[in-house]
């Protein structure tokens, strides 16, 4: 089969594709929502905040709890999500993981090493910062 010939427009002098361009590559438009593998949201991110199986505020503050053994901190936010369910996005300029869909959270506040209060909970987009993991989500 010959190649169909690209011809000018005469008045515009712009090239016209043939009608029957088959030889030629598809194009398609980037997907900005790339899915997102468990590697592309930082290890951190997921042994910090993400709780799969998450079913109460009881479960997000044992959750807390042991996160602050090895990375201590004054108040963690505990996402029921799979790691799986995150696509990369823009927000504000910056290239984040955010997840599909609204998720269950829990913002839990340390009153003690050992003792964890959940002091919000609802459904929100768990949102981290792409190039470390920031949690962005507030």
């Amino acid at each position: 089969k010959a190649k169909a010939a690209i011809r000018r427009d005469i008045y515009n002098a712009l090239p016209v594709l043939p009608k029957d361009a088959e030889h030629l590559p598809s194009i398609r438009k980037p997907n900005i929502r790339d899915p997102v593998n468990e590697r592309t949201l930082h290890a951190s991110a997921i042994r910090k905040h993400i709780h799969p199986t998450c079913n109460s505020a009881g479960e997000a503050e044992q959750f807390s709890v042991e996160r602050n053994k090895f990375c201590p901190t004054a108040l963690n936010t505990v996402f029921r999500v799979q790691p799986r369910d995150f696509h990369h996005d823009m927000l504000d300029g910056r290239k984040v993981v955010k997840s599909d869909c609204k998720v269950r959270y829990w913002k839990c506040k340390k009153i003690s090493d050992r003792y964890f209060k959940t002091v919000e909970q609802g459904e929100m987009f768990a949102i981290f910062q792409k190039k470390d993991s920031h949690l962005l989500s507030r």
